[in-house]
């Protein structure tokens, strides 16, 4: 059987590597990994950095046959190991200040006598390690004696005697099993990083770390240094099941919700209440004025928790989904955005963000996330701010013993770093009692929408032409539907089906024919007992 063109030695050589960068997050003195330095030829496998500026070149043999590591592997051939690996460190040696040059192999040290010579294992554990201390050694042994005589003749075909010492003192040997005993070590220096033996765990951890290995050990690579905080957020884990929270705002932009943009956030800024409780009818536009102000320059939506669909005002559709109520989605969610914000500004490991967090009970990710939103404050230099949109929802579900709103942190509990700012329909028996005219709460309520705005969402629509005088068609759209903005999506719904254009007269004596006002407010009951059905079942 041939192997000569089997990928194992890159993975051992990419895996002893790995291991490299995992020291690196129990050594502080290192600095990063290279995997291939483009700095060097002889000596390019794996390049450790360390803070003091010095650097360990690691050169890696291996091979899949029963070998040994012998003199002839050492010193034989058109480029003897040794010699290149000399000429290397003597060509770099003024430009790098060199910790270590090491070979790593799997080949067995050489257990026989050769000419004369002590055995290759002999050499490597006892020999060499005198040599390294005083590089004139000599052994009373004579085949000791000669291998040491070979070891300084191979060695000064490039450098002279002192230059000789000095190597030697900086070079090495390590012996590492087969390919599955070092994913073995790595398996083991996962768990101990993590402090934890569940095997799930260290093989989410070991599989990122190999996932990694097509950039950081390709000329995908944008820098060829690994750093540590690489290495931490590989095996940071990221929930794949969270809900996204790219929501973004319908457009336009109402008038109304920018005049109470501008308004809530200032307000907000010099609130001392560190609970904010922005409520509102259903359909006023809760869910896309959060959307808006998540686009504001400087935003301070910093991190978003909803728990629903909202409506659509293109066709009307809307979600009649629960939502993502479970005390569990919400603190996991927020750690999802929390590791997001610290790997974006190179802090995982600086915070000590935790690695693995899917097996933390609920307590301990409501905790953590309590934890680490003071330490995201001082990343950004101002409070910031958790928007937890959708109360309602999760008030109306069925399971409420594991609902987020029982886990919610009363105001007591909140620092002055962070701020949480809760978004629902009005409070009602569904939600936690000590939310009610709680002084420790600022309340805060939707408005409804301005002529200026119905204007708009009317001439968007295109349903009427241009010589209409909308403002009017707004004002009489509003004395008969009410200006709430699910109320006026049905509106204009049914101002597309009619043969316009029409007298406002006539408009408004066709919108109360069809009874819209009574039907938006039958489905905005509806669908609340259809939640009070499903709490009581």
């Amino acid at each position: 059987m041939y192997n000569s063109g089997i990928g194992t030695p890159y993975w051992f050589e990419w895996e002893i590597g790995i291991l490299e960068c995992l020291n690196m997050l129990q050594d502080t003195s290192i600095e990063s990994v290279i995997l291939q330095s483009t700095d060097f030829q002889a000596l390019d496998d794996v390049v450790v950095n360390y803070s003091d500026k010095s650097i360990l070149n690691i050169q890696v043999k291996h091979t899949d046959e029963d070998a040994n590591f012998t003199y002839s592997f050492l010193a034989s051939g058109k480029k003897p190991l040794l010699n290149e690996l000399a000429l290397e460190w003597k060509n770099n040696k003024d430009n790098y200040n060199f910790k270590g040059i090491q070979i790593v192999t799997n080949k067995k040290w050489g257990p026989q006598e050769t000419d004369g010579k002590c055995s290759m294992d002999d050499f490597i554990s006892k020999v060499f390690p005198c040599l390294q201390d005083n590089y004139n050694y000599t052994s009373a042994k004579p085949n000791e004696q000669k291998a040491i005589e070979w070891y300084r003749e191979n060695l000064e075909i490039n450098l002279d005697s002192n230059e000789a010492a000095c190597f030697t003192k900086i070079f090495s040997f390590r012996k590492e099993s087969c390919l599955a005993d070092v994913e073995e070590k790595i398996r083991v220096k996962i768990g101990e990083i993590l402090g934890t033996d569940n095997s799930d765990a260290i093989d989410f951890c070991l599989n990122s770390l190999l996932s990694k290995l097509n950039i950081w050990a390709t000329s995908r690579r944008e820098k060829q240094e690994i750093t540590r905080e690489n290495v931490y957020g590989a095996l940071c884990y990221t929930e794949p099941d969270v809900p996204s929270y790219e929501l973004c705002p319908e457009k336009p932009i109402l008038p109304s919700r920018q005049r109470f943009g501008e308004t809530f956030i200032d307000d907000i800024k010099k609130n001392s209440n560190h609970i904010i409780f922005l409520e509102g009818l259903p359909g006023c536009g809760k869910t896309n004025f959060i959307s808006y102000l998540s686009q504001m320059n400087e935003s301070i939506v910093d991190f978003r928790f909803y728990t629903y669909l909202p409506v659509n005002k293109v066709d009307g559709s809307y979600s009649d989904d629960e939502g993502f109520y479970l005390g569990n989605i919400l603190w996991r969610s927020i750690l999802v955005q929390l590791k997001k914000k610290f790997e974006e500004n190179n802090l995982l490991s600086v915070v000590k963000f935790p690695l693995i967090y899917q097996f933390m009970s609920v307590s301990e990710m409501r905790e953590t996330v309590i934890h680490f939103l003071p330490e995201y404050a001082k990343c950004i230099g101002r409070p910031c701010y958790f928007f937890i949109d959708g109360l309602d929802h999760a008030a109306r579900s069925k399971d409420a013993r594991n609902s987020f709103l029982s886990q919610l942190p009363r105001p007591e509990e909140i620092g002055d770093d962070f701020y949480f700012v809760l978004v629902g329909q009005p409070i009602n028996d569904g939600y936690p009692s000590w939310m009610k005219d709680n002084k420790g709460i600022t309340y805060y309520s939707m408005p409804a929408l301005d002529t200026d705005d119905v204007v708009i969402l009317l001439e968007q629509s295109g349903v009427a032409e241009n010589t209409v005088d909308m403002e009017n068609l707004a004002k009489t759209v509003i004395s008969v539907i009410g200006n709430n903005v699910l109320n006026i999506i049905f509106a204009i719904l049914e101002l597309k089906k009619m043969v316009l254009p029409l007298s406002f007269e006539a408009i408004e004596k066709e919108l109360n024919s069809r009874f819209l006002d009574k039907l938006v407010d039958c489905l905005e009951k509806c669908l609340i007992c259809r939640h009070i059905r499903r709490f009581a079942d």
